[in-house]
């Protein structure tokens, strides 16, 4: 009998380990799967919409990061592609007023969090390398590269007029205009050195193969 108690306590014991082993990996999994936001994280998204996606199709370096008293906001854009004047004159009205019409902008968010002294909008892309493991096997490694920061401190946007700010900061001179405003706004080296080297390129082709007007003829 008295063995019999010991091995149903062992029984009991071993049951119940495997039970908070199992717990213990189902919230771990969960948790990875639905990161926890903070408050600031969470008013963010409710006030300026920076992602294009929802968060189950997003890339896994989109998120918000909050430390103290900042805030990023990173999102996938590699610039390799498409318009850079347009695509940041679009980022900076969007970190000042929002992304979508429905968005309450960015000076509610400071109201609201006093403590948040500067937030973010930070561009990055992927960059891939393979390479062979010890075991003759290669593996890839990946690794953000930012391509472009777009900063406002609490100090600067108290100071601007917002309202002439949504008709001012449209057009070509959009980024001239936005980094006179926002507290910083860098762009990648190896982005201008692309473009420039792009743009080279292409008054060469021009040079070349310039494009011939059509003549018209004209009846006698």
């Amino acid at each position: 009998m008295k063995n019999n108690r010991h091995f149903s306590h062992f029984n009991s014991m071993t049951s119940l380990l495997f039970v908070g082993i199992t717990l213990f990996l189902c919230l771990g999994l969960n948790a990875k799967a639905n990161p926890i936001k903070t408050p600031l994280a969470r008013s963010i998204s409710q006030y300026l919409s920076p992602h294009l996606s929802s968060p189950t199709r997003r890339e896994k370096h989109e998120q918000i990061k909050v430390e103290q008293q900042r805030a990023e906001i990173w999102r996938y854009e590699s610039f390799e592609r498409g318009d850079l004047e347009r695509k940041l004159c679009l980022a900076s009205r969007s970190l000042l007023f929002g992304r979508l019409p429905k968005d309450q902008g960015i000076k509610p968010l400071f109201n609201e969090f006093y403590q948040l002294r500067e937030i973010s909008l930070v561009f990055y892309k992927i960059k891939t390398t393979v390479n062979p493991n010890l075991q003759g096997f290669y593996e890839q490694t990946e690794q953000t590269e930012v391509t472009a920061r777009l900063t406002l401190q609490r100090e600067t946007l108290f100071s601007l007029d917002l309202q002439m700010l949504k008709t001012l900061l449209q057009g070509p001179r959009c980024v001239e205009r936005a980094k006179e405003v926002l507290s910083d706004l860098w762009i990648s080296e190896k982005i201008m050195e692309r473009r420039e080297a792009l743009s080279t390129a292409e008054k060469e082709v021009r040079a070349r193969w310039p494009l011939q007007k059509k003549q018209t003829q004209t009846q006698p």
